[in-house]
C-alpha cells in the first residue's frame, strides 16, 4: 500500500510540477533524498558552495543564480528569471518594483534622470538580493552535512528588507497569503511552506 501511495504521489507531482526535471538535482527519484551528484541541494535542503558564495558575496548576481540554479536550487532558478526579466510573472514582479521606485523618487528630476534612478537602483537591488540569500544559508549554518530548508516568510522578509534599502518599498508578492502555495515561487529543497 505504501508503495501505491508513494508511485501515485510521484505521477502527481510529475504531472503537476512539469515531470522529473523538478527533482533533477535528486536524480528524479526524490524518494532516495540523496543527492548523487553532489550538488548544493539535497532532498533535505541546500547549502552554499564557495563559488556561489563568491558569486553572490561580489554581487555577480547573474553567475550566482545560474550556478545554484544548475545545483538544484529552486529558488536561485525562480529568482533568477525575475532578475533577468524572462516570463510574464517576472515582468509582473519588475514593473511593481521600478514602480514603487518611481514613486519614492525626490520631485522635479528629468525623465532621463528617474529612468537612470531607477535603473540603479533596480541592479542594486539585484546584487543585494544575491547577496542576501548566500548570507541566509550561511547564517543558518548549512552546510553539506548540514543542509538547510528556509521558509517562505524568511524570503519574503530579506526581498523586503532589500528594497526598503534600496528606495522601493515592501513589494514582494511572496507576502500574498498561499502565493507560494499556488505559484511555487520557492519549492524543496529550498524552502517549506
Amino acid at each position: 500500500m505504501i508503495k501505491i501511495a508513494a508511485v501515485a504521489l510521484l505521477v502527481l507531482g510529475a504531472l503537476t510540477t512539469g515531470g522529473s526535471a523538478r527533482a533533477s538535482y535528486v536524480a528524479g527519484n526524490p524518494l532516495s533524498r540523496t543527492d548523487p551528484t553532489g550538488l548544493k541541494c539535497n532532498g533535505q535542503g541546500c547549502w552554499n558552495t564557495p563559488q556561489e558564495r563568491a558569486y553572490g558575496q561580489s554581487g555577480d548576481w547573474k553567475d550566482y543564480y545560474a550556478t545554484a540554479c544548475a545545483n538544484g536550487d529552486p529558488y536561485a532558478c525562480e529568482a533568477g528569471n525575475v532578475a533577468n526579466n524572462t516570463g510574464m510573472l517576472s515582468g509582473v514582479t519588475n514593473y511593481r518594483l521600478a514602480w514603487s521606485i518611481s514613486n519614492r523618487l525626490p520631485p522635479g528630476q528629468t525623465c532621463a534622470a528617474d529612468a537612470a534612478a531607477i535603473d540603479r537602483n533596480m541592479e542594486a537591488i539585484r546584487e543585494a538580493l544575491a547577496a542576501a540569500r548566500v548570507a541566509q544559508l550561511d547564517a543558518a549554518g548549512a552546510t553539506p552535512d548540514n543542509p538547510v530548508m528556509v521558509s517562505g516568510a524568511s524570503i519574503s522578509a530579506f526581498h523586503n528588507a532589500t528594497f526598503q534599502a534600496n528606495g522601493a518599498g515592501p513589494v514582494f508578492g511572496g507576502d500574498i497569503p498561499f502565493s507560494n502555495t499556488f505559484v511555487g515561487w520557492c519549492t524543496a529543497p529550498a524552502c517549506h511552506p
